[in-house]
């Protein structure tokens, strides 16, 4: 096949090969690690979980006006409201407002229920807490965001009742949404497509509240996003390409970003996944670009972004193949599309290690290829367990084990990771891979690798170590 052909190239993985599949599994885990915290707060933060709660709260609440509220709260078997499957629910949410209604809010009472509420990490709980808050308007949610920010309490439930404020003020994309969002400390990703869609629609206005914000300072800081000022600026970008590619070029041509790199890869990864119907305005932005370093980024990071959230990759692809890219960033973009397109993913891996290896120099195929495996493994290890399992000996094989054997060093588990690093049949690759599997692992795994190392009856010398 071309794959054994271009793998037979070279007998055995180089030191870099091998050194390559360590850092990269390490940059790998790394992601993996961020997209794993980053589902974390989603799924527990005090802001993105509540939104479709919230939602759902205002939209039962619109939909009915006060004087049906008030009759349903006190006819509960009338069954007024109708037009809700869960009638019976509203009913008690309508009870509830109308009662929290007929008093102000208390904040210190608010801090310490939300306190307690925290506590049990009953979510629905802490919802309920803002009922007196669900009627109010933008206004008077925004003194209360005000109230909350001077006052003294714990600043962690503080910030959460305040980040709840600002769920219930809605997803209206203008200034005074983007101010609540800043002022109640939300991470730049869970604004920044009110801050794109509005600079799609007032891209001076975006670009004006933008520029104030960066020269207040109030940007910057830590979080899940680094560089959060370079972060949004991209989006703002993204927004403003969707009706006028010129501009955004213009401004993107003359922007004083700490980070270029990181705009245009917010920019392309931004407008990748809004859909063909862009792609004419991703094709002027790069042709745009004098640089032809950032050129090659920005195909990257769209060919990326594209195949991951479409279907076919052939659209990504015609972009990859109208730009001549260094081989490095050719493969790294392939094998994005190799493991995340919807269509190539779920294609048997012996027939993406042959798409990938048509689509390189036969120079350059044998690392796509080890890099492609690396990726396997983290993404989906027991897929590439599978295949390893099925394959015939050979260059192909041999790969496959280094990759899998360096993750799962990296992951801690020294049995697995030698079990592989010794099934390499290539001795030069297995020894190479062995020290590799040696070095990744803490004291405790490493006494295991070893002694699975001398189980297997070998010289240990021969890879460096001591016998017993």
């Amino acid at each position: 096949s071309a794959a054994s052909k271009t793998l037979a190239a070279s007998n055995t993985l180089s030191n870099a090969t091998i050194l390559t599949n360590s850092i990269l599994t390490m940059n790998t885990m790394k992601s993996a690690t961020v997209a794993f915290a980053t589902i974390i707060l989603l799924g527990t933060g005090a802001f993105l979980w509540r939104q479709t709660e919230v939602r759902e709260l205002r939209q039962e609440i619109a939909s009915h006006s006060r004087q049906e509220i008030a009759t349903a709260a006190s006819s509960e078997s009338n069954g007024e409201i109708r037009t809700s499957p869960r009638s019976g629910a509203i009913r008690r949410l309508a009870r509830d407002l109308r009662a929290a209604s007929a008093a102000p809010i208390d904040v210190a009472q608010l801090i310490e229920d939300l306190g307690e509420a925290m506590m049990t990490q009953d979510s629905t709980a802490q919802l309920r807490l803002f009922l007196p808050a669900a009627h109010l308007g933008h206004n008077e949610i925004d003194q209360l965001l005000v109230e909350l920010k001077a006052y003294p309490g714990p600043r962690e439930v503080v910030q959460n009742a305040m980040k709840i404020l600002v769920s219930l003020a809605g997803d209206q994309d203008d200034s005074a949404s983007l101010n609540r969002s800043l002022m109640a400390g939300i991470e730049p990703y869970a604004f920044a497509n009110k801050l794109r869609v509005w600079a799609s629609r007032d891209p001076d206005a975006a670009m004006a509240w933008y520029e104030s914000k960066r020269e207040e300072g109030l940007l910057a800081g830590e979080g899940l996003i680094e560089q959060p000022e370079t972060y949004l600026f991209g989006e703002l970008l993204a927004g403003i390409a969707e009706t006028d590619a010129g501009k955004a070029s213009s401004l993107l041509a003359n922007s004083r970003a700490d980070d270029h790199t990181k705009v245009i890869h917010t920019l392309m990864t931004a407008l990748g996944a809004k859909g063909p119907e862009f792609d004419a305005r991703i094709h002027l932005l790069i042709d745009d670009m004098e640089s032809e370093r950032d050129r090659q980024r920005a195909v990257a990071s769209a060919v990326s972004s594209m195949g991951r959230t479409r279907e076919s990759p052939e659209e990504a692809l015609a972009l990859l193949n109208a730009h001549e890219l260094q081989d490095e960033a050719r493969s790294s973009t392939l094998v994005n599309l190799a493991v995340e397109n919807p269509t190539k993913r779920d294609r048997p891996i012996s027939e993406r290690v042959e798409w990938l290896s048509s689509q390189m120099s036969d120079a350059y195929a044998p690392r796509t290829i080890d890099d492609f495996f690396r990726r396997l493994s983290w993404d989906n290890g027991p897929t590439l367990d599978n295949y390893i399992d099925n394959q015939e000996n050979g260059t192909l094989k041999n790969s496959a084990l280094s990759a899998r054997a360096s993750s799962l060093a990296i992951q801690r588990s020294g049995e697995a990771a030698m079990q592989n690093a010794l099934a390499i049949g290539d001795s030069e690759t297995r020894k190479k891979t062995v020290r590799s599997v040696v070095h990744h692992l803490d004291e405790y795994d490493r006494g295991a690798a070893l002694r699975k190392l001398q189980a297997a009856e070998v010289d240990l010398s021969e890879y460096g170590y001591p016998q017993p």
